[in-house]
């Protein structure tokens, strides 16, 4: 049997780089426009990364022979997510850290009011500050970003997968 023309981890590569990029290209219109408060357009965002596994594992069964095993497609799923995520963690650490530090303090502030609405009194919200400060920095974010990505991978590289596997059932047929 021949091997592969090309790899799982180089459509990966590929994809979620690309997946990436256009995913902070559209959160930086999103941002210079002023929509980030549009739900419906930031749902968009998903589209991007769905449409973006697809079209990585169509070109995977392309040159695979128009076949393609679930974990295969997986793998691609899972590992264009992760750099996609990577990519647009460091968008936002950047966006957050330099351009609109603005969003850390009113994501403490928030964090503070939900904690006086709960009911909690001075002490307790004390304890909970130095957790509130690392929740609300640019180095949690980053890591929560990279985790969803992550996430995004498992979920959708699983479904994704799912539809489009398509394996070579004919052992006579060189693949």
């Amino acid at each position: 049997m021949e091997q592969n023309t090309i790899s799982t981890t180089r459509i990966a590569l590929k994809y979620g780089t690309i997946i990436g990029i256009g995913a902070v290209l559209f959160s930086l219109a999103l941002w210079l426009l002023k929509l980030e408060e549009v739900v419906v357009l930031q749902l968009l965002d998903t589209i991007i990364w769905v449409a973006g596994l697809v079209i990585a594992m169509q070109e995977y069964k392309k040159y695979n022979h128009g076949y393609m095993k679930f974990g295969q497609g997986f793998n691609i799923g899972f590992m264009g997510c992760t750099i996609a995520g990577i990519i647009e963690a460091t968008y936002t650490t950047i966006q957050l850290r330099f351009f609109r530090p603005e969003v850390l303090v009113k994501l403490k502030e928030d964090m503070i009011q939900a904690w006086e609405k709960s009911g909690m009194n001075e002490e307790q919200m004390e304890m909970l500050r130095p957790w509130g400060e690392w929740v609300a920095s640019p180095g949690f974010l980053f890591f929560s970003a990279v985790l969803g990505g992550m996430l995004s991978g498992l979920i959708f590289g699983l479904i994704i997968s799912a539809i489009m596997q398509k394996e070579n059932t004919n052992p006579f047929e060189k693949v």
